[in-house]
């Protein structure tokens, strides 16, 4: 059984260099707690949609998962934000997997909403979200 998408994204950044001394290791699933120092990143639950053909499963499954960037200053948020959304801009190589996750394609787009999965001190809150979506088996 494959892993769940949030999971395998959540392996894969921690993996990132870049990111790693960004953030340290200060990134999230489902959601940053109150005391959590920024900068760090939130990556939700995502909204999966199973492709379908008309003789069934194609077993392929698009999910669409929020990811916040947040940092102390908007330039912060800004340079978490680049490296995630740079890392899979040109899409993704069909034969890789990510993290026990078997990704077809992925495509990402910056929407620069502040998330609601975030509580406390809103007091110098800076936030970058990225929709990331994943075409994967399932």
């Amino acid at each position: 059984m494959a892993k769940p998408p949030e999971e395998a994204l959540h392996q894969y950044l921690q993996g990132l260099a870049g990111l790693n001394t960004l953030v340290g290791n200060r990134i999230r699933t489902g959601a940053a707690a109150v005391k959590d120092q920024r900068p760090f990143v939130v990556i939700e639950p995502p909204n999966v949609l199973l492709e379908q053909h008309t003789t069934g499963s194609t077993g392929l499954a698009t999910s669409r998962i929020p990811i916040h960037c947040e940092g102390t200053s908007y330039k912060e948020a800004r340079e978490i934000a680049t490296l995630i959304f740079d890392t899979f801009k040109n899409g993704w190589d069909k034969t890789t997997k990510m993290s026990g996750l078997s990704v077809r394609y992925a495509s990402p787009r910056v929407r620069g909403k502040s998330p609601n999965v975030v509580g406390g001190n809103d007091v110098n809150f800076h936030s970058i979200e990225i929709e990331l979506n994943l075409v994967h088996v399932v």
